[in-house]
């Protein structure tokens, strides 16, 4: 019988206007766009002239996370800067310490594209995770040793899968460095150990690791909370 052929995602241009003085800084730099790919959107870009605290531009209904999304964006060997994604589309840099930002590699699923699935099914069988290849299905496992959600606005704890890719969002509190936040699912571990970054409030990087067995634990954090946005990764199948 003759495998059957996925269907190619359509790239769907999503960039909104810039505001508050941000422009494309130019030069050899990808310019500023946004793209929705099925259930995911993606930010690119290097931007110039704008003011940190300043609105970068207001991302169009359909492309808003659930919750205020973390991200943060290299500076030059210097602490790294911290962009915030709120509920209503605003991109707004929060730290900066040059006249520039990048964009590149930010991405969060839409709020509007998360499909629920029966948490009993515990097989999660191909062919179920493949009926649609454009539902974001939500496998969120339960938190661990004293973890919960920070709430506030900010995005819950999830754990979402699109075919073979998991993203995870979310920023949590209460556990300790060293401590498991949560144990993935089957079909939703990674083949090794990954390695993944997370904003701490200008100071040095935070440090997550992503085990085989499913574990995720951060392994430097100065703060109490921890963001989880942002981190992606594809499982293979077995």
């Amino acid at each position: 019988k003759p495998q059957s052929k996925i269907k190619p995602t359509e790239i769907i241009d999503k960039t909104p206007m810039l505001l508050n003085n941000w422009k494309n800084y130019g030069q050899e730099y990808c310019n500023f766009q946004v793209y929705k790919i099925g259930v995911i959107v993606y930010l690119q870009g290097c931007l110039m002239g704008g003011l940190m605290g300043k609105t970068i531009c207001q991302l169009p209904t359909g492309c808003r996370p659930s919750g205020t999304i973390t991200q943060c964006f290299d500076q030059q060997q210097g602490v790294n800067g911290r962009i915030r994604i709120k509920t209503d589309g605003q991109i707004i840099p929060e730290y900066m310490n040059k006249t520039w930002i990048y964009l590149d590699g930010i991405s969060f699923i839409a709020a509007s594209d998360v499909v629920s699935i029966d948490n009993d099914d515990q097989k999660m069988t191909q062919q179920h995770i493949t009926k649609n290849e454009n539902d974001a299905l939500d496998v969120t496992p339960e938190l661990e040793n004293g973890w919960m959600n920070i709430g506030g606005g900010y995005a819950p704890f999830k754990v979402y899968k699109i075919r073979n890719v998991i993203h995870l969002q979310g920023c949590v509190k209460g556990g300790n460095m060293g401590s498991v936040i949560c144990r993935l699912s089957n079909g939703c571990c990674p083949n090794g150990v990954m390695t993944f970054i997370f904003d701490q409030q200008g100071g040095a990087n935070g440090r997550l690791r992503v085990t085989n067995d499913g574990r995720i634990m951060p392994e430097y954090m100065n703060k109490n909370w921890i963001y989880l946005d942002g981190i992606s990764f594809v499982v293979i199948p077995q």
